[in-house]
């Protein structure tokens, strides 16, 4: 059998059903006959067949009705026609209901043949067409990675320069950050843009029967045998780690072995696979700390993203927000094209400790709120419009508090920076992210 290429023949004629049944066995082709319309109908039902020859005149269901139902069912499923009654337009009618050919009788074989070998070839292009489709759909699929500050645009330029590199990745930044866009966005900008992308989610549920998991079609949990088989059985794709940080020592250095293994025998067994890992927590300082295997971290680190969380780009706020109204507006069928200065500044001026993924979710909850074409401060939810305080009768937001606090302890300690991140509980990196943040500037002392 050629592939598993199946064909049905449909003619009423007995002997030309016998013949072309034998001739396309001997060409090595899973064959059945039907000697009506409506019993092809019934077998394509139980089996959809990758081409079926039809006659156009059959008693009862004629080949073009045929054809309908046929592709109704399946769009994939290449019909040919047969007709010993041809005209210019039976012919022009076959074509346009979907039929790839149309012939006549006498039917010789060999031209047939070569029909079919050329419509199958057709047919595998196009599937190839649809899983490439189907994979930048699923790369770009609320693939949320926008904003115009200036660290979102020195980030965005140094994953463009990543991307085309092979080199494997890891991805450091606070939940709800965006790792997941930003592995799918390396991916789609490099060599292996129209290979698949595989998504391993690391969970710390030991219990998890991942053979019974929904998800596996998408994504899969992490287990050490199957990431093995995966690496083993894949070829020229990107694989995502997500959340590796999550994984015992143990398991770490499970999953090193099996990476070393596989890239040292790479050219032997066909391995030539991206690996891209995510983490919430600083992976250098879990190293350090002896709470990352070394052996895994030296396997992942050629490249260090760390992105940055949404505070730390405050500009981009209003630019997401807007993304998500619209997005969600239409998927609840509501007209809602923007907001009002008050909501504006409140979700400027919000911290966003869930980041893009807590920024999305608040939108959404206020066009639901919202029963007009604008979503106002009164639709946001609680911990936004709370996150004021009230200072000498005037509204001060969080953010300014903590700018108006930094600046203080700053200023009463001659901006030391180390002592003032001491005082602040932070480090010295994202104190300086702050003072960049508020524009703080230190006082001129005359």
């Amino acid at each position: 059998m050629k592939n598993g290429i199946s064909i049905c023949i449909v003619d009423d004629e007995e002997i030309v059903r016998e013949s072309l049944f034998h001739w396309f066995v001997e060409e090595g082709y899973s064959v059945e006959t039907a000697s009506t319309g409506e019993e092809a109908l019934r077998k394509f039902e139980i089996e959809k067949y990758s081409l079926m020859l039809v006659d156009m005149k059959m008693p009862g269901m004629n080949g073009l009705d045929l054809l309908t139902k046929i592709k109704s069912i399946s769009e994939e499923t290449i019909v040919i026609l047969i007709t010993a009654f041809a005209s210019v337009s039976s012919a022009i009618k076959a074509l346009k209901w979907g039929a790839y050919d149309y012939i006549t009788k006498p039917v010789d074989p060999v031209d047939l043949s070569h029909i079919v070998q050329n419509a199958l070839k057709l047919q595998i292009v196009n599937r190839e067409n649809l899983k490439l489709k189907k994979i930048i759909d699923r790369i770009y699929e609320n693939n949320v990675f926008l904003g115009h500050s200036a660290v979102f645009a020195r980030l965005l330029n140094n994953i463009k320069n990543i991307a085309v590199t092979e080199s494997s990745v890891i991805l450091f930044g606070e939940n709800g950050t965006g790792k997941n866009s930003l592995a799918k966005l390396i991916h789609s900008n490099s060599k292996k843009k129209y290979s698949d992308f595989k998504i391993i989610e690391c969970i710390n549920k030991p219990n998890i029967d991942y053979k019974a998991s929904p998800l596996l079609s998408e994504s899969t949990f992490f287990s050490i045998e199957m990431i093995e088989n995966i690496l083993m059985g894949t070829e020229n794709c990107t694989i995502f780690c997500n959340n590796i940080d999550i994984l015992t020592l143990n398991e770490q250095d499970k999953l090193a072995t099996i990476l070393e293994k596989t890239t040292a025998g790479a050219k032997d067994i066909g391995f030539d696979c991206r690996i891209i890992a995510s983490s919430c927590q600083n992976i250098e300082l879990l190293v350090q700390s002896e709470k990352f295997s070394k052996r895994l971290y030296s396997i992942l680190s050629p490249i260090i993203v760390e992105i940055p969380p949404l505070r730390d780009r405050n500009s981009d706020v209003l630019i997401l927000a807007k993304y998500f109204c619209d997005r969600i507006a239409i998927s609840l069928g509501k007209s809602i094209f923007g907001f009002t200065d008050e909501a504006k500044e409140l979700l400027m001026n919000y911290l966003w400790k869930g980041n893009v993924s807590e920024l999305k979710n608040a939108i959404e909850f206020a066009a639901m709120q919202s029963e007009d074409s604008i979503i106002d401060s009164i639709h946001l939810p609680r911990q936004i419009t709370r996150s004021v305080e009230i200072i000498n009768g005037r509204e001060l937001s969080l953010n300014s508090l903590e700018k108006n606090y930094i600046t203080h302890v700053l200023n009463d300690n001659g901006w030391n920076i180390s002592k003032c991140s001491r005082i602040l509980e932070i480090d010295r990196v994202t104190l300086y992210n702050k003072i960049n943040r508020y524009e703080i500037k230190r006082e001129v002392e005359y």
